[in-house]
């Protein structure tokens, strides 16, 4: 880490003030008289308590004489293995000594057996230390995250969170983890209408449980890890891997609408491997992005396709406050129930511009070519995208509103004859609570409203939903 907090650690959270015991020798074999609940004798007659004693640790450890700390500590412990200022004098004593396995467990106890905040901010930050001296910033980044729970005030707050950005940049592993549940009209993307014109026959055809919007809860869980495979001063590569799963719940009508529905049978899963290259190809230039994936996805249980992607990436920083990025990226899926190839290339542009509030506005346009002989798979699309995003906080409330629209125009459709036209619109909005946080995380609120119109009215579609998740706040 960029700081050693041990000594701010004692200073700040010793319970007693620091002791002069000058007329004492080294030998601190008298200390095991602490097994003695009341007191200990010294060799001279006088009587001390164990906070003395371990005021006399402490005064060692300032006095950067460690193992006579962790003599003290010893002899505090025999007396109660879970006296807590004695394991975390016992893990100050180890660190200094760079014995960090060992401080690394006695920190431990003392966060575990201890229900004081102060105590378990301390304790944490000596595991957090003791972590990272033995390279296991993943650990380290953990008990950084217990420490933040546990902060005293926000500049020791802050504190931890520059440790984590330190970490975080060391570390070749950076994982991260997404779950929500998250009320939904339309969990089987179904139409909004009862009834459809279908195969240019005259009248309307009447649509069962299942293929009309069916309400319900959405479960989601994912996670993503990335290991940086080797680095330069112009160049970083990563090796990415991603697993996401939802599956749903079906609400009260939903189930009197489809009563032989399922909630699993809407369910999906993902799971992906690839590489990510990021290099400064000139002198001057921000970095370029590459990246190749591949993986599987699942439905309702069953294999439903494989796919490969690949995209670049290039950001430009056209001054201090406004910086574009265009990517294109090409992806093709191969269904493995017999359904037809799906191919896809696709262009986006976005723009971002940081106003003097340090509020952030951008704006996108992208354009998607998908190719497939299933001709409601074959169109093409685009999409425009806006967003604001507040940086200050409101009573506790952060703010984030979008909205986006998008063209599909289909050359044919098996529902009927002639081409087939879709528009869609949403919008969306977020709110992060910033006065609530558990270990580092904030919980946000999302809304969205979407609806979609078509020439063929099977596909109709309204989709509302709002839940939660959680976001790292450093």
């Amino acid at each position: 880490m960029k700081r050693s907090p041990r000594k701010k650690l004692v200073a700040s959270f010793c319970t007693v003030k620091p002791m002069s015991f000058n007329r004492f020798s080294g030998a601190l074999a008298v200390c095991v008289a602490l097994a003695s609940p009341a007191a200990a004798q010294s060799e001279d007659g006088a009587t001390f308590t164990p906070s003395q004693f371990y005021a006399l640790g402490v005064s060692y450890l300032r006095d950067n004489n460690a193992s006579e700390a962790a003599r003290v500590a010893t002899a505090l412990l025999l007396r109660n293995p879970n006296d807590v200022a004695a394991l975390r004098l016992a893990a100050e004593a180890a660190i200094s000594q760079n014995d960090f396995t060992s401080g690394l467990k006695f920190a431990r106890s003392a966060y575990f057996n201890s229900e004081n905040r102060n105590n378990k901010f301390a304790s944490a930050r000596l595991a957090a230390l003791a972590a990272s001296q033995m390279r296991r910033d993943t650990l380290a980044q953990l008990w950084l995250r217990r420490a933040r729970q546990f902060s005293p005030n926000a500049a020791t707050a802050q504190n931890v969170a520059e440790d984590y950005r330190f970490l975080r940049n060391r570390n070749p592993w950076s994982s991260s983890l997404r779950f929500g549940a998250t009320p939904s009209s339309n969990i089987n993307n179904g139409s909004a209408n009862e009834k459809v014109s279908l195969f240019d026959f005259p009248g309307l055809f009447a649509l069962d449980g299942e293929g009309r919007a069916l309400s319900g809860m959405k479960i989601s869980a994912g996670g993503d890890t990335t290991y940086r495979l080797s680095q330069s001063n112009t160049a970083v590569t990563f090796l990415t891997a991603s697993a996401d799963v939802r599956t749903y719940v079906l609400s009260g009508s939903a189930k009197a609408q489809a009563p032989e529905a399922r909630g699993r049978d809407f369910s999906d899963a993902t799971l992906a491997f690839g590489v990510r290259h990021r290099r400064i190809l000139s002198e001057g230039a921000r970095p370029t992005d590459f990246s190749l994936k591949a993986g599987q996805t699942w439905y309702g249980g069953d294999p439903y396709a494989r796919f490969a992607e690949g995209s670049v990436g290039q950001s430009f920083k056209i001054n201090p406050e406004n910086q574009i990025y265009v990517s294109l990226s090409a992806r093709r899926r191969i269904s493995l129930e017999e359904n037809p190839l799906v191919s896809t290339v696709a262009l986006n542009t976005r723009w971002r511009r940081s106003l003097q509030n340090n509020d952030t506005l951008s704006f996108g346009v992208g354009v998607n070519q998908t190719q497939s002989d299933a001709p409601d798979s074959d169109y093409m699309a685009v999409r425009y995208t806006a967003n604001y995003n507040l940086a200050d906080s409101f009573y506790g409330l952060r703010f984030g509103f979008g909205v986006d629209a998008e063209t599909r125009d289909f050359d044919a459709t098996q529902y009927q004859s002639g081409p087939r036209a879709d528009k869609s619109i949403a919008v969306s909005m977020s709110v992060e609570f910033t006065n609530w946080e558990l270990y580092g995380f904030r919980p946000v609120m999302n809304v969205r409203l979407k609806r979609n119109k078509s020439n063929v009215d099977l596909f109709d579609r309204d989709y509302s939903s709002m839940g939660f998740d959680l976001r790292s706040s450093f």
